[in-house]
């Protein structure tokens, strides 16, 4: 009886050669890698270490000349006249080049700032606080045309007088 478990292998497709199992396959000559030479390894070295050099000393220059300009915007804020929020965001805006800290800091006084605004705005009464129940705007008289010319305009294109209080 035949087992099913074991039947044959499948036979390739016709567009593979037939392998002949018994035959023998040359060996490859195994080639080691050519040694570095020992200036190629050594500049690259160089190059590795002084990336990185620049990499730590620009990371340190930014902070130490965004913390000064940070402190400067408060020193000046303190002061009459010139005012140091601006001065403090430049700060934060250069240090949020490469500290994650001082980008957090910087949305949360876009945030604020934004916050403030929009508060001064209803306060001020510039934007109402909230949307009117009619916001429907009334209907335009474009069609029938302005009842009085605006300044600088001409209700005729043959008048030429000038409608700011001069005839």
């Amino acid at each position: 009886m035949s087992d099913p478990s074991h039947q044959p292998p499948p036979e390739p497709p016709a567009e593979y050669p037939p392998v002949e199992h018994d035959a023998e396959v040359p060996s490859r000559p195994v080639t080691p890698p050519p040694e570095p030479d020992i200036a190629d390894t050594a500049l690259a070295d160089l190059a590795r270490t002084a990336e990185a050099t620049w990499k730590s000393a620009r990371r340190w220059i930014i902070f130490v000349v965004g913390m000064s300009i940070v402190l400067f915007g408060l020193i000046v804020g303190i002061l009459p006249g010139v005012p140091g929020i601006p001065i403090m965001f430049l700060g934060f805006a250069l240090l949020a080049t490469e500290f994650l800290w001082a980008r957090k800091i910087l949305k949360r006084l876009k945030q604020e700032a934004l916050a403030l605004k929009a508060k001064a705005e209803r306060a001020m009464g510039l934007t109402p606080s909230t949307p009117p129940a009619d916001s429907k705007s009334p209907p335009s008289n474009d069609a029938q045309g302005p009842s009085e010319p605006t300044a600088g305009t001409h209700k005729n294109a043959g008048d030429s007088r000038d409608h700011r209080g001069a005839a």
